[in-house]
C-alpha cells in the first residue's frame, strides 16, 4: 500500500489496493491510520459491486441504514444513491446531496463516523470530470482559530436541525422528495459540543455547519448568527480546501469527525451522474 498525500492539510491517494479483496489486518489498521491522519482518502481504479462496497465498511464499523429510505439501493440498505439520473420518471436517489457545507448526519444523536462515497457514473464536458467535491478540514480550522475565540466558544454546545433545514431546501425549490413525518420524528433537533474531540485520535474539531446548525445555545440570537458566520467563513478558507476531480472507479472515504464536504452541481440534468454510499455509525460527540 502506497500513500501519496496533498498538499492541502488533508487528503491522500492511497495506491495498491483492490478492494474486491480481502484485506488483511495490516492493511485495515493503515488504511485507518491514514483516514485518521489525512481525512479524506483517495482509492482510485476500483470495480465493486454494491455487496462488496459494504463489505469494505464492515472493516471500520457498522454500516447505517440512511434517514431517507426511499433512496436506498434496492436489496442494500446500507447503500444510499447519489444520482441525478430518473429511471421510469421516478429519482433513483438523491439528486441534490451536499449542496451546502456539512457533515454527513450531524443531526444524529449519532453522526457519521466515515462515509464511503463510490464513482459509478461522471459527468465530464470535453473530457473534464464536472460535479466535484470540495473537503475542509475541520481540525485544522479549529488549530488556526485565535485563542479569544477558543476560550469563547470552549464548553458550548450548539442545535443541529434537520426539518430547519430540509423547509429551508423546500422553500428553495429543491427537486428532493420531502421528508415524511416519521423521518422528521427519527432527525429530531440535536446538541453537539462545537467544538468536538476525535474519538479515536488526538484532535478537537470545530462541529458547526452551514447547513444543519441553527444556533449557539445560551447565545443571545444575534450575537450566535454573528458567531456561527465567523466560524462557517474560517472553515472555508481557500486554503483550507480540498477539490476532488471525480474518476469512475474512486472510491472516496472521509472521516466526518474532522471534514466538511461540498457538492459541485456545474453539470446538466441530462449528464449523468451516479455513485453510492455507505456510511459508518459513529459515536456521540463529546
Amino acid at each position: 500500500m502506497n500513500v501519496l498525500n496533498s498538499q492541502f492539510p488533508l487528503g491522500a491517494e492511497v495506491q495498491g489496493l483492490d478492494l474486491r479483496k480481502s484485506l488483511s489486518g495490516q492493511e485495515v489498521g493503515g488504511l485507518r491510520r491514514v483516514i485518521h491522519e489525512r481525512a479524506v482518502v483517495v482509492v482510485r481504479g476500483q470495480q465493486l459491486k454494491p455487496d462488496q462496497q459494504v463489505d469494505v465498511g464492515r472493516y471500520f464499523g457498522e454500516p447505517e441504514v440512511h434517514l431517507l429510505g426511499q433512496y436506498l439501493l434496492p436489496g442494500f440498505p446500507e447503500l444510499l444513491v447519489v444520482s441525478n439520473v430518473i429511471e421510469n420518471g421516478k429519482q433513483i436517489g438523491i439528486i441534490d446531496a451536499g449542496s451546502n457545507w456539512h457533515t454527513d448526519m450531524a443531526y444524529m444523536e449519532n453522526p457519521t463516523y466515515l462515509s464511503m462515497l463510490y464513482a459509478i457514473e461522471v459527468p465530464h464536458d470535453n473530457g473534464s470530470p464536472l460535479g466535484d467535491t470540495q473537503f475542509v478540514s475541520t481540525s485544522f480550522a479549529y488549530e488556526t482559530l485565535t485563542d479569544d475565540v477558543k476560550r469563547n466558544l470552549e464548553g458550548r454546545v450548539a442545535t443541529h436541525s434537520y426539518a430547519s433545514r430540509s423547509k429551508a431546501r423546500h422553500e428553495g425549490g429543491s427537486r428532493r422528495q420531502a421528508p415524511s413525518k416519521e423521518q422528521l420524528e427519527r432527525a429530531a433537533d440535536v446538541k453537539h459540543p462545537v467544538f468536538r474531540k476525535h474519538p479515536f485520535c488526538d484532535k478537537t474539531c470545530i462541529y458547526v455547519n452551514k447547513a444543519y446548525t441553527t444556533e449557539i445555545v445560551g447565545m443571545e440570537a444575534a450575537q450566535s448568527k454573528v458567531q456561527l458566520n465567523d466560524l462557517f467563513s474560517h472553515l472555508i478558507r481557500p486554503d483550507f480546501v480540498y477539490r476532488h476531480k471525480w474518476r469512475v472507479g474512486d472510491l472516496v472515504i472521509w472521516d466526518n469527525t474532522q471534514t466538511q464536504h461540498l457538492a459541485t452541481f456545474d453539470y446538466a440534468p441530462e449528464q449523468r451522474r451516479r455513485m453510492h454510499r455507505v456510511s459508518l455509525r459513529g459515536t456521540v460527540p463529546y
